[in-house]
């Protein structure tokens, strides 16, 4: 099963350094995805890398890329500092890492029993051994490769952690004043002038002011890397009352099909819909269904009705009591991999057999051969089990299928290949249940209905070539929306309000085309496709409104962000130029606010009571001695006048050794998750990607 598990998890693989991997590594450096501190990452590499891990895998594309791209950029962060610090794996650490008492956290993962909890140690010695005799299948082998090379870089990545967090020191001096801060605590009663008291008509502001902003911000808004906004109309596709008449009418002559079934689960499977041997509770089905279809006859259809965006039928096929917990007894003989079912099946054939000639055998049998551990020992018996106590298959048999005394059932599970006795079913109280069949059609523009809006999009494009033309139309419009997708990456596959994926990437790619200039409209009307039903159900035209380049950003392009601060700031002095008391209770009446008290509070807390974070406030008060009045402060919320009504200082603290420890055990918890991002962020990263996918 292990086996299994690792050749369809490759989504949730975290890989190991392909970059140093040989067997990967193709000659030259004609072309890379990125260069890190001047290693450079393979094209190739990464292709190969994706393929390797996601095969088979439903991960999203672009996901995956990025899972890729942050890898190799952390490994090559990761070699360059374990060369600097003189960090190394060597032959027999690996050794231990892999197959030791310590294994590495890489192979307790993919070798771990999902039923035991426990690291399925056999599997693991069989990989080695087919490793080892090159009999592995190419793809088991990539991973196999790719684990070894995982484990060094994780373990690199541990060494370089610890070496950090041994190197990190508190002196004296800093712990004493970490203790003072944290001890020392007041209570202070304070006014608070909230902005809204002054008017826009009453503040001016400049651009020079909002350029001064976001300078002494400068680090809450330095531009790593370029970025672009665009806007954009959505052109929603949904079925006229032709299309939704059309379908209803196929629909109607398919009940009448469904009528006539001889069988019904073949029926529905043809007709893509549903049959469970599970019978339903009414507060398990839709409540569209779940009064009418109690009252019914068995084997009469409710429909069509319409659940969601598709027209549905129902059939009632039974109706029954659900037990509330059901005992039985099994034979479990465990299946791993494909290659144990035969001689599993074999094995259950036997016993059958045995079973056929002489039925009180049985638990003698579960005793000899079960692979249950715990109902083995027991003559296979479960005890009791409630209503979906069971994996569904299991589920299914015991309180659902028609089953007989002293018959034994061969099921299929994930566990395994079993022998099933149904011994008694319980019931405290009569709980019906509803065994049904349902078809169903989705209701969804057609084909036509879909080409022409895609015609109407594509000439609405054409009549706007620029983004100017399209803001003049949108607004004289009332049936489109011009929407916005701003601080768009290069790299990035998300766009506005529209699903990522590859045409949100299709579109970005555009935006950062080389012929593309602010004020463009695409050529291409963007076609979003439904990913259940699959029609086109939005088309997108697309215009670039900006360019905002690495570095500072420009004031304008960040207006949404800043405008709020820079007006409350304008306030703020407007609100110092009209106070010219610290006396609370004149400022109370001045602006006709109320005077509150906050109790307790030291460096510690974060958000006071009422007013949440205000740094300057807090930091003035405990600056403040017993009594004392401070200046107005400007806060985030409004100006302030606090005055102290007590305080509580500390005196030395006594264990100074021991605030130390604790003070470096806290900044070293803080390295070991935030290390790699610090490296991340000093490290040279030239990021290609853009131009491959």
């Amino acid at each position: 099963m292990v086996i299994i598990l690792l050749a369809l998890g490759l989504g949730g693989f975290v890989f190991m350094d392909i970059s140093s991997n040989n067997s990967l590594r193709r000659s030259g450096d004609q072309f890379n995805v990125g260069k890190v501190n001047g290693t450079e990452i393979d094209w190739l590499d990464f292709q190969r890398a994706q393929e390797a891990l996601y095969t088979n895998s439903t991960v999203d594309v672009n996901s995956q890329r990025d899972f890729v791209w942050s890898y190799f950029v952390e490994d090559a962060i990761l070699q360059n500092e374990a060369e600097k610090n003189g960090l190394s794996v060597g032959e027999e650490e690996m050794n231990e890492l892999q197959f030791g008492t310590r294994l590495s956290p890489v192979v307790q993962r993919n070798f771990t029993d999902p039923k035991t909890g426990q690291v399925n140690r056999e599997s693991l010695e069989s990989f080695r051994q087919a490793a080892q005799q090159g009999t592995l299948a190419p793809q088991f082998q990539k991973i196999w490769e790719f684990q070894q090379e995982e484990v060094v870089k994780d373990r690199l990545e541990t060494k370089l952690t610890v070496l950090v967090k041994k190197g990190i020191y508190t002196p004296t001096w800093m712990a004493e004043d970490q203790q003072k801060e944290l001890s020392t605590s007041v209570d202070f009663k304070y006014v608070l002038i909230p902005f809204d008291k002054i008017s826009d008509s009453e503040i001016k502001v400049t651009d020079a002011d909002y350029a001064a902003y976001v300078s002494e911000n400068r680090a809450q808004y330095e531009r790593q890397m370029e970025m672009r906004d665009a806007r954009y109309v959505v052109f929603d596709v949904f079925p006229t009352a032709e299309d939704t008449s059309a379908i209803l009418e196929s629909f109607n002559q398919a009940i009448i099909d469904f009528k006539g079934a001889e069988d019904d689960s073949t029926f529905v499977s043809s007709r893509n819909g549903s049959y469970d041997v599970r019978y339903f509770k009414p507060r398990e089905l839709s409540e569209a269904i779940s009064d009418i279809i109690f009252e019914i006859p068995v084997d009469s259809i409710y429909g069509p009705y319409i659940d969601g965006d598709a027209y549905h039928a129902v059939k009632v096929l039974d109706r029954q009591s659900i037990p509330d917990s059901v005992r039985s007894r099994h034979i479990l003989i465990r299946v791993e991999t494909q290659e144990e079912v035969p001689e599993a099946l074999a094995l259950v054939d036997s016993l059958q057999t045995v079973l056929k000639e002489d039925y009180s055998k049985f638990d003698t049998l579960a005793k000899q051969f079960s692979e249950d551990p715990v109902s083995g020992a027991k003559g296979g018996d479960l005890g009791f089990i409630g209503l979906d106590g069971w994996v569904k298959p299991m589920n299914d048999l015991l309180f659902f299928e028609k089953t007989e005394p002293g018959k034994a059932y061969r099921l299929n599970t994930e566990y395994g290949i079993h022998l099933v006795e149904v011994l008694e079913k319980k019931a405290d109280s009569v709980v019906m249940g509803v065994q049904l069949a349902y078809i169903s059609e989705a209701i969804v523009p057609s084909e036509a209905t879909q080409d022409l809006l895609y015609d109407d999009a594509l000439e609405f494009a054409g009549q706007h070539r620029t983004l100017d033309a399209l803001k003049t139309t949108i607004e004289s419009r009332g049936d489109l929306i011009l929407e916005e997708a701003k601080n768009l990456p290069r790299h990035g596959y998300a766009f506005g309000t529209l699903p990522s994926g590859n045409t949100s990437r299709e579109i970005v790619r555009w935006v950062y085309d080389p012929a593309t200039e602010a004020g463009d409209i695409a050529p291409t009307v963007f076609v979003i496709e439904d990913d259940v039903n699959y029609f086109n159900a939005q088309y997108v035209v697309v215009g670039l409104e900006a360019i905002h380049t690495k570095g500072l950003a420009a004031p304008e392009s960040i207006m949404d962000m800043i405008e709020a601060p820079v007006k409350n700031n304008k306030r703020g002095e407007a609100l110092l130029a009209k106070i010219s008391s610290t006396d609370l209770d004149a400022l109370s009446q001045q602006f006709s606010v109320s005077i509150d008290t906050i109790e307790g509070v030291n460096f510690g807390v974060q958000a006071m009571k009422n007013i949440g974070e205000e740094p300057e406030v807090l930091a003035t008060a405990l600056k403040l001695e017993q009594g004392q009045k401070s200046a107005p402060i400007l806060g985030r919320n409004g100006v302030f006048v606090v005055e102290v009504l007590n305080k509580i200082e500390s005196g030395l603290p006594q264990n100074l050794a021991q605030l130390r420890r604790q003070s470096a055990f806290q900044m070293a918890n803080s390295a070991e998750f935030e290390l790699m991002d610090a490296l991340k962020k000093n490290a040279k990263i030239k990021d290609n990607r853009y131009t491959f996918f």
